[in-house]
C-alpha cells in the first residue's frame, strides 16, 4: 500500500471513530420514537456502553434525579457500565404518558467525546412491571380479616417475587398480621411466570385506626393501599 492510501485509511478510520456514539444505552433496549419500552418483567439494571471517542464527562440521571455515581465501573473508551435498580417507589415517574395506565420512566445518559461524535446523549423512556391490589382502601372491624391479590400488569417470564409490608400507622405500628404471620412481620408471595396474580390474607389488630399495605419487588413500581379499622 502506498504512503497517501495508507495516510487515507488512516484518516477514513479515524473518521468513522469519531462518528460513533460517545455513549449509548444497551438496557433497557431503545424502543420505537414515542413510545415506552415495556419490559415483561422487572428492570433490575442499567447498562450504558461507551464509545471509542468517549472523553470523559459521563452523566446520568432517572426522571431527571442524578444516579452517576450508582454506575460501575468507571467509564472508559469501548467500555460498559451498569447501575442496580431497585423498586421503583410508588408514584414516582409519570403516570399515563404513553395513554395508558401505567407508570413509566426516563434514562437519559451524556458524555463529552474527543472530536465530532454523532451522539453524545441518549434517552430511554420505558415502563416496568406496575404492581397494584385487587381492592382499593378496604375497611375492617377489629380483628377482622380479608383475603387479597397483588397483581402485576403483564405476565413475566420468571416468577415474580413480590414483598408485602405494612408501615403502621396511629396505634397500629406492628399490629396487622399477613398469612396468620406474627403481628408486624412482612411475607413474601411469587406470582408464578405466566400469570399475573398471587393471594395473601391480612389480619387487623384490635384497635381502631388506619395502616398502609405496600408491595414492591425490584425493577417493579410499587403500590400501596391504605385499610381502615372502624369500631
Amino acid at each position: 500500500m502506498t504512503t497517501w492510501r495508507l495516510a487515507l485509511a488512516i484518516a477514513l478510520a479515524m473518521a468513522l471513530q469519531s462518528c460513533a456514539a460517545a455513549v449509548q444505552i444497551d438496557h433497557p433496549a431503545r424502543p420505537a420514537a414515542s413510545v415506552a419500552e415495556i419490559a415483561a418483567d422487572p428492570v433490575t439494571l442499567y447498562q450504558v456502553h461507551f464509545g471509542p471517542s468517549y472523553r470523559g464527562g459521563f452523566r446520568a440521571s432517572l426522571d431527571g434525579e442524578d444516579i452517576t455515581a450508582a454506575f460501575t465501573p468507571p467509564p472508559a473508551p469501548d467500555g460498559t457500565s451498569s447501575a442496580r435498580q431497585g423498586p421503583f417507589a410508588a408514584g414516582s415517574g409519570v403516570y399515563g404518558r404513553f395513554g395508558t395506565p401505567t407508570w413509566s420512566h426516563e434514562l437519559f445518559v451524556a458524555a463529552d467525546c474527543r472530536w465530532y461524535c454523532a451522539d453524545a446523549a441518549a434517552v430511554v423512556d420505558f415502563t416496568p412491571p406496575n404492581l397494584r391490589f385487587s381492592a382499593n382502601d378496604f375497611r375492617l372491624r377489629p380483628g377482622g380479616a380479608i383475603e387479597l391479590r397483588v397483581e402485576v400488569d403483564r405476565p413475566p417470564t420468571r416468577p415474580l417475587v413480590i414483598a408485602i409490608a405494612s408501615n403502621g400507622g396511629r396505634g397500629y405500628t406492628g399490629a396487622v398480621a399477613f398469612d396468620r404471620e406474627p403481628p408486624g412481620a412482612p411475607i413474601e408471595v411469587t406470582i408464578p411466570a405466566g400469570a399475573t396474580a398471587a393471594m395473601f390474607s391480612l389480619t387487623a389488630g384490635r384497635r381502631p385506626g388506619r395502616f398502609l399495605v405496600t408491595a414492591t419487588a425490584p425493577g417493579c413500581q410499587g403500590n400501596g393501599i391504605y385499610g381502615f379499622v372502624t369500631p
